[in-house]
């Protein structure tokens, strides 16, 4: 899982906002790395901006499953779908 944290801090000498993009990868199942990213959140110190396909980025995915189909003309793609 790719997850994006954005932070957002204050440059004390300016009081300017400065904003920061930090990406993580990590697996899901590891509870501690979990469960520290939960308390971060909580905290409420960072906004957690989580990346969404494409609509290409599906495509070539289903290409890759082989969940595609073939048909030799209307009437073969029509006699597929009424099945």
């Amino acid at each position: 899982m790719i997850l994006q944290v954005l932070s957002v801090s204050l440059c004390p000498k300016t009081n300017e906002t400065i904003m920061a993009t930090i990406t993580l990868n990590y697996d899901v199942r590891n509870k501690n790395i979990n469960t520290l990213l939960s308390v971060i959140m909580d905290l409420g110190a960072v906004q957690v901006k989580k990346t969404r396909k494409t609509g290409l980025d599906e495509a070539i995915e289903d290409v890759k499953k082989g969940r595609i189909h073939h048909a030799k003309n209307s009437k073969d793609l029509i006699a597929k779908c009424l099945q």
